[in-house]
């Protein structure tokens, strides 16, 4: 019991720096993005009677950094927390929950971008695709290893407090 729940804590502990990881990459990938393409975002914008261009270009920079912020965030706690509870720290079950979230979030994302790809071709699409199934697998990882941590934690306390397993097993 002791192997499986050393085995869990080193995925959750590696998932969790995905997860980190994913999170750095899409502000990087939404910041690229903006920069790319923002005279294409901007074209129907330019239109709107009196409002400065400039105006509302700034306010789509602000709006995109807090979303991306938040993001970010949330991603950081769930990946910090992640780790923690890979080295044995005991953490609370919320990063569980945020993590179900993430995982909600990027199926939607993913149907998204292959329902309604971009004309940026087939080769973008399919970068794209696999990059948010990596992500979304580390996602699992973390809930699966998380959930399976707390439980076998649980499980060797309690054989410890019944005296069924010495408390000096080392980790193998």
């Amino acid at each position: 019991m002791e192997r499986k729940l050393y085995k869990a804590q080193n995925l959750l502990s590696v998932s969790g720096l995905a997860v980190i990881a994913f999170g750095c990459w899409s502000i990087v990938k939404t910041v690229l993005t903006l920069i790319l393409f923002s005279d294409l975002l901007m074209e129907g914008m330019d239109s709107i009677p009196g409002i400065d261009p400039q105006t509302i270009r700034i306010f789509m920079w602000v709006i995109v950094s807090v979303i991306m912020l938040i993001s970010l965030a949330i991603r950081c706690f769930v990946g910090l927390s992640a780790r923690a509870a890979g080295q044995g720290k005991k953490k609370s079950a919320a990063y569980l929950v945020f993590t179900v979230i993430l995982i909600l979030l990027s199926i939607a994302s993913l149907i998204a971008t292959v329902v309604n790809p971009q004309d940026s071709g087939i080769l973008d699409l399919l970068i794209t695709v696999l990059v948010e199934l990596t992500s979304l697998l580390s996602l699992f990882e973390v809930l699966v290893n998380g959930i399976q941590v707390k439980k076998l934690t649980k499980e060797l306390s309690g054989a410890e407090e019944n005296g069924s397993v010495p408390t000096n097993m080392e980790r193998v």
